[in-house]
């Protein structure tokens, strides 16, 4: 399938009429509102979606990377040895012959006085538990601190850090 009649079963299958009458409108059907500007469709033609957002998947240093696929399903070199600081590698580029669907990379350097990477008070972690259950910075004031999560989208991360370098290629 094309990208159009992908888009076209799409907003078909899901503004389709429920066939159940809903209370409080005089059973009329309802058609659901979804925005598809974020999302592409698979080149397999299974009629897959893609969110086009990236979203944070790896802080080293003053580089963070974000993935257009789900950050669980990410993975790069030794990515699930602890201390990730000096175990993990980039993230995997995505390649034709790999069984997963297509995804991007993009690396950016940051900088900012308040967000840093956080003392993780002597526990050693992989970055398949952080990006299962941590947090990649952390910005303290007095006992307390709030947190960047993985999946934070990279237009949010820009609003929150310097951003002073963005690669193209992803490296």
């Amino acid at each position: 399938m094309t990208d159009e009649e992908n888009q076209d079963y799409f907003t078909k299958k899901y503004t389709e009429p429920c066939g159940e009458k809903m209370r409080g409108n005089l059973g009329l059907t309802s058609e659901i509102d979804i925005d598809l500007t974020n999302i592409k469709f698979c080149k397999c033609g299974r009629g897959k979606l893609m969110d086009k957002h990236f979203k944070l998947c790896l802080v080293l240093d003053n580089q963070a990377w974000f993935t257009t696929q789900d950050v669980k399903l990410q993975w790069g070199d030794d990515w699930d040895d602890a201390p990730y600081e000096h175990n993990a590698g980039p993230p995997y580029e995505y390649h034709e012959d790999m069984d997963c669907l297509p995804y991007e990379i993009k690396k950016v350097y940051w900088e900012s006085n308040y967000w840093m990477i956080p003392n993780r008070l002597g526990k050693d972690e992989s970055v398949e538990t952080i990006n299962d259950r941590g947090f990649w910075l952390a910005h303290y004031h007095g006992s307390t601190f709030d947190e960047m999560l993985p999946e934070t989208t990279l237009e949010n991360f820009k609003k929150m850090v310097n951003v002073y370098e963005l690669t193209t290629d992803g490296r």
